[in-house]
């Protein structure tokens, strides 16, 4: 499922204490869940090998295996909301064509994220490889400049003498 059409994480698995997902069954995720059409919400496991990673519908309550934010301690709430900052202030960043960010869990995001950024670092550090070269060339040039002026006031000079 893309992850743009996730309403929230409104809990963890009972299964293996990832995150889950909460979707509002609309057209795009027919595409996903066809069987969602016949719900409001569906719900997903955020860790793809885990037994609820597809997911299942429902109206009002959830099914057995979510377990509600609310009914966490404080302490793993407020990870939880940590977690969803990070994803939301990352996911600004990444274009909307961007398919490995969006098209993949977000159990994946820090490893993305991670390539994402060592690439950057790549792409900048030949930035100042071009910079730095070209600096040279231009040092080069104003040198050979320099000579080139002073070879024609010579011959200027020699011309008058």
């Amino acid at each position: 499922m893309k992850h743009q059409d996730c309403l929230d994480a409104i809990g963890t698995c009972k299964s293996c204490g990832s995150k889950v997902l909460e979707y509002l069954c609309n057209q795009s995720l027919f595409k996903f869940r066809p069987e969602s059409f016949n719900w409001d919400y569906w719900v997903s496991c955020s860790n793809i090998l885990c037994e609820n990673h597809y997911g299942n519908g429902y109206f009002q309550e959830l099914p057995d295996w979510v377990e509600r934010m609310t009914d966490l301690p404080e302490d793993i709430q407020k990870e939880l909301a940590r977690l969803k900052r990070y994803d939301e202030e990352i996911s600004k960043e990444m274009p909307l064509d961007f398919k490995d960010w969006w098209e993949n869990s977000p159990e994946e995001y820090p490893l993305v994220a991670r390539l994402v950024l060592e690439g950057r670092r790549k792409e900048l550090e030949w930035c100042y490889e071009v910079i730095d070269k070209q600096t040279l060339e231009i040092k080069e040039l104003k040198e050979y400049g320099d000579r080139l002026e002073g070879l024609a006031w010579e011959t200027i000079t020699n011309i008058d003498s």
